[in-house]
């Protein structure tokens, strides 16, 4: 479980004390003219495009498909900067780089590390209120 999190959602404060960290909001907004709707939907569907990615991305670092590794978090990389996910999309450049050489060792830190970031990441644009915590903290 995460810092501050129970059974079913994160915690508020994790949101108010962490959250900037896991998504720019000021750069998200900027990029969608404020539209906090628009922002939503985009979200849900950056949620339910990536989550088998993520599940592919471990596979595919288990198995050592490098090519198929390679196309994922490439897709990955760009749907996370598309919505200001701007340490998902930096993990995912890193899996890119120990992918291409052939850094095993590193891969299977990384696949884990971008699981637990899309992870946090779902539970914060989930939980009830969090673009107006996120309001607060950034503004």
């Amino acid at each position: 479980m995460l810092p501050g999190q129970d059974e079913t959602n994160i915690d508020i404060d994790y949101i108010a004390q962490h959250g900037l960290e896991h998504i720019c909001w000021p750069e998200l907004l900027e990029r969608v003219d404020n539209e906090k709707d628009f922002v939503s939907q985009l979200i849900q569907i950056f949620i339910s495009d990536n989550a088998a990615r993520v599940d592919e991305i471990i596979l595919a670092t288990d198995s050592g498909e490098t090519d198929k590794l390679l196309r994922l978090v490439h897709s990955i990389k760009g749907a996370a900067y598309t919505v200001s996910a701007n340490n998902l999309g930096r993990i995912a450049k890193e899996i890119e780089t120990a992918a291409k050489k052939s850094n095993r060792f590193e891969l299977n830190k990384l696949a884990e590390t971008i699981d637990k970031e899309f992870c946090i990441l779902k539970e914060i644009v989930t939980t009830e209120g969090w673009m107006e915590i996120l309001d607060r903290v950034a503004y």
